[in-house]
């Protein structure tokens, strides 16, 4: 085909005025502030890469002779060779959030454009490429005509492959983006759109009368996009663009803000916690309706006194618990605030009938970037696991009842109230009889029976302020708030008598006997601590021991009053 004068003449117009507009790109991907981005670096190369394409295409054409024109035709594809490789790369950073292709992968892909400048440059391989060159006079300047060979055929394929591959992954990932990211990456559809076709129309002439290659400027005109989507619309300033599976079915919820607090991405999860929808994307957070999905509770404040400095917890008050607010309400404030204070924020929510605990923290972005990443992360098992530690810690495991720590910590802080209210209170020590001889003859898992039936008489005989523990081996502590001399009498005592009357079986079923002996002793008024009552109610429990076992006794002073003991 003759090739078209008018078609060259407009090429050679335009393809120095578009390499210099590159140029300027360049150097603007280049600038203080933009260099370091990952994806500049690889813009400012496939821009590079297109002006060497474009200066190389020009000066062929403007070629007088044969020598310069094949010298400028064999060193388009120093750079044309690589373009496709550089795109991919640019693909997999976009959609990875900056992670290219691995060393190994980049080393088999460039065997083909190094193959392909090893053919050209050498005159007996070059008929693989180019079986013959005809060439047409344009006074002053000569025009090739090509016929393309078997190896043009492989590096075509081969170029194809990569742009099809990457224009795959970025289409895939859109697909995955929210609505306000597709909006943005239509430049980047566009900048694979736009190349291919011109490159498809020169190999496979699919516009009649146009023979003139316009990929050059088809490359260029990619690299305009590019920069208007990464450097004018933002595209990887506030957000990690890559968005996966993964993402999308992570328990955490991911919140991406820009510098202003507007909501440029969220995962599944982070819609749900904070009452979100697809379309709130893109308007500020702090500035929604109250439109999210009722609850069927509110947010309360988490107790983090425990959670150390640089951590927080979401407050509702009361109020806002009576005006059925919405829940997600405080979780976006809880956001807000981690935004604000730099901080972590927790937060609690009722989600029907059950609690969940949230922690949002947020991270500034960097390389450049002007915005935050917030995390919500479910606490809820964590939170269940340190209560249970919490609880193992102060629980004594086999009958459920505080351990002696627990217990003395309680009963201090009870005695404490009843000496600065003058309020009435009763300490009793209980000691199950012969306890090493049930061991012996029943076997340890008989005595556990019998530990664990006692424990749940002194939880049932409990009042709502009475409280129990198991302070040793068969050893047991009981507080009565309020009771006087004839009360706590009457409180132990029916403890004792429940216990003598429970059947306890062992192994073999055979019943087995287990009675329990009692002291108590009561506050009088003199100022004494826990131990010292205990100290008074074991006497009492000596005592009965003493008198037979199986029975209740009384702490009695020896002088009754130096300690304002009640008359009993």
């Amino acid at each position: 085909m003759t090739p078209d004068r008018l078609q060259y003449d407009l090429y050679r117009i335009a393809a120095p005025m578009v390499a210099i507009a590159l140029g300027f790109l360049l150097a603007a991907s280049l600038r203080a502030g933009r260099r370091h981005r990952p994806e500049a670096r690889i813009y400012s190369v496939y821009t590079a890469a297109t002006i060497g394409y474009l200066a190389s295409n020009s000066l062929e054409i403007c070629s007088t002779g044969i020598q310069a024109a094949m010298f400028w035709s064999r060193l388009i594809y120093l750079f044309i060779g690589f373009l496709p490789i550089i795109w991919m790369e640019f693909c997999l950073r976009f959609t990875r959030a900056g992670r290219g292709m691995n060393k190994a992968v980049m080393a088999a892909l460039v065997l083909i454009p190094l193959s392909t400048l090893v053919v050209i440059f050498t005159d007996g391989l070059q008929p693989l490429m180019w079986p013959s060159i005809t060439w047409v006079s344009q006074d002053p300047y000569l025009i090739s005509v090509r016929q393309l060979g078997p190896w043009f055929v492989v590096y075509a394929a081969y170029a194809y492959a990569l742009y099809l591959v990457g224009a795959f992954i970025v289409v895939r990932a859109f697909i995955l983006y929210r609505q306000y990211y597709r909006r943005q990456a239509v430049f980047i559809i566009a900048a694979i759109t736009v190349p291919l076709l011109a490159s498809m129309n020169y190999v496979f002439k699919l516009v009649p009368g146009l023979v003139k290659d316009f990929t050059p400027l088809g490359y260029a005109a990619a690299s305009a996009l590019l920069y208007a989507g990464l450097f004018r619309r933002d595209l990887f300033a506030c957000s990690p663009v890559a968005r996966s599976l993964v993402v999308e079915r992570m328990r955490e919820g991911l919140l991406v803000l820009d510098r202003n607090a507007n909501i440029l991405d969220a995962n599944p999860v982070a819609l749900e916690i904070l009452g979100l929808a697809e379309a709130d994307l893109g308007r500020p957070l702090g500035g929604l309706p109250a439109t999210c999905r009722e609850e069927a509770g509110t947010a309360q404040a988490e107790d983090n006194g425990a959670a150390g400095a640089g951590s927080g917890a979401t407050e509702a008050g009361s109020g806002d618990s009576a005006s059925g607010k919405h829940a997600c309400l405080h979780a976006r404030q809880a956001v807000v605030e981690a935004l604000e204070m730099a901080s972590p924020r927790e937060f609690f929510l009722l989600r029907g009938s059950e609690p969940r605990w949230y922690r949002a923290e947020a991270i500034g972005l960097g390389m450049g970037a002007e915005g935050s990443l917030v995390t919500i992360q479910d606490q809820t098992e964590t939170k269940v696991l340190l209560n249970r530690i919490a609880e193992l810690a102060s629980t004594d495991e086999l009958t459920r009842l505080p351990n002696r720590r627990s217990f003395m910590r309680e009963a201090a802080r009870e005695l404490s109230r009843a000496q600065r209210h003058g309020l009435k209170l009763a300490v009793a020590m209980f000691d199950l009889d012969r306890f090493k001889l049930i061991n012996d003859t029943y076997g340890h898992h008989t005595g556990d029976v019998a530990l664990q039936a006692f424990g749940r008489i002194l939880i049932e005989e409990s009042r709502g302020e009475d409280f129990a523990g198991r302070i040793g081996g068969e050893e047991f502590a009981m507080v009565f708030v309020g009771a006087e001399g004839g009360g706590a009498y009457t409180f132990c005592e029916r403890i004792r008598a429940r216990l003598e009357l429970t059947e306890i079986l062992d192994e073999g079923g055979q019943r087995v006997k287990a009675t329990v002996s009692v002291g108590y002793a009561l506050l009088g008024r003199d100022q004494v601590d826990v131990e010292v009552l205990l100290s008074r109610a074991d006497k009492a429990l000596y005592a009965a021991k003493e008198k037979g076992r199986n029975r209740v006794e009384v702490w009695e002073p020896e002088d009754p009053l130096s300690t304002g003991a009640p008359d009993l």
